[in-house]
């Protein structure tokens, strides 16, 4: 039997003497109303001897539940040295093993080497730019692949009512009339005015550093 077999036996047993000081507890209590209220002699010192023997149960029973508790203290401290010690040597196990770590120096190895694949292959395209002339612009591979895209966000608009006369003065005092506001003047018009409440917006592309600046920590990696 394992421990934790043992130590869920000892807990089944220790809530049964708990279970049982609690029932002896309880009639205790109950006994002790009864015999309180007797009105007769008899009666009264045959409940009286009742309490004397349920009182001497209930040490013993309290007696037995105390000793099941070490007993269970002792097997979960067991149990639990016990899945320490499996935990630890499997820890020892798994360190004892460096397969992953041998791949992770061989896959920095290939990336290495990519890396300075791309580099060489950017460095080309920079050469072939910069004597491109009229030629259209070369966009090298690593951008094409890591560039994020700009983006334009269009701008925002609302219609708001506007009261102007001729001239272009704006009313300053309305009044409420069916629900809307109008100028209290006279000769002032109304129309809908396009407002625009953000501007256009324009995100920029972004790249992401570039693959080569990441060759002095990979190299630094396999020192």
């Amino acid at each position: 039997m394992g421990f934790f077999d043992t130590v869920a036996r000892l807990e089944r047993e220790q809530d049964a003497n708990l279970a049982r000081v609690e029932s002896i507890r309880n009639e205790i209590v109950v006994t002790k109303s009864k015999r309180d209220a007797s009105a007769d002699f008899d009666e009264a010192a045959t409940l009286d001897d009742q309490i004397v023997t349920l009182e001497r149960r209930l040490k013993l029973a309290e007696g037995v539940a105390d000793g099941s508790a070490g007993r269970l203290q002792i097997a979960r401290s067991k149990a639990q040295e016990k899945a320490a010690d499996a935990e630890h040597a499997a820890a020892e196990k798994q360190a004892a093993d460096t397969k992953p770590e041998r791949a992770a120096l061989i896959a920095i190895e290939k990336a290495i080497a990519a890396i300075m694949i791309v580099a060489e292959r950017n460095r080309a395209t920079e050469a072939a730019n910069s004597i491109r002339g009229q030629r259209a612009v070369i966009v090298d591979g690593e951008t094409r692949l890591r560039q994020t895209p700009g983006r334009t966000i269009p701008a925002e608009w609302r219609d708001e009512i506007v009261w102007s006369d001729s001239a272009g003065n704006r009313p300053s005092v309305f009044r409420e009339v069916n629900g809307e506001m109008v100028p209290v003047e006279q000769g002032f018009t109304r129309r809908t005015e396009r407002v625009c409440v953000q501007p256009e917006r324009v995100i920029p592309p972004t790249m992401p550093d570039r693959l080569a600046e990441l060759l002095p920590a990979l190299r630094k990696a396999l020192e």
